[in-house]
């Protein structure tokens, strides 16, 4: 009974979402949610701010197939991100430490393992705004579609 509730109640999406913050991502607000955690969910308002970099997103709707990670797949059959500011200025976040801007060649990057594997045959991103120097925008893009197949 207590599962059902979590996955097919707008509570539950939200005690749910409310425990994965508190555990994993603290750092994390989350304006308003809409529809169940088993999808298809919408969050609006999601906000992130750590050390040097805050990010704003204005919506996320995610449908997925949460009962895949019982097989230890996580299969995302539509993401649509819109309205996504990185800010990575050294005044984003009081007291923040300057990013580093050296190219990708340059830094060494961490091995992801990850416990499952993900299929994410549909995201869209859209109206990404990427801020690292004083005033200007560093990067920007209208739309983008990305598919992904990992593990």
């Amino acid at each position: 009974m207590v599962v059902w509730l979590l996955l097919n109640t707008g509570v539950g999406t939200r005690l749910a979402l409310a425990y994965v913050r508190g555990r994993l991502a603290p750092n994390t607000t989350i304006e308003a949610t809409s529809g169940e955690l088993h999808g298809p969910l919408s969050l609006t308002g999601v906000r992130y701010s750590s050390d040097g970099i805050s990010v704003d997103i204005d919506t996320v709707r995610i449908d997925w197939q949460l009962s895949s990670l019982l097989r230890r797949k996580l299969v995302v059959r539509e993401l649509h991100v819109i309205g996504i500011e990185i800010d990575m200025r050294d005044s984003a976040v009081a007291g923040g430490a300057p990013i580093s801007t050296e190219t990708a060649d340059e830094q060494d990057l961490p091995q992801v393992n990850l416990p499952v594997s993900i299929l994410l045959p549909h995201c869209t991103l859209s109206r990404i705004v990427v801020l690292r120097g004083a005033e200007e925008t560093d990067f920007a893009l209208d739309t983008g579609v990305v598919a992904l197949v990992a593990g």
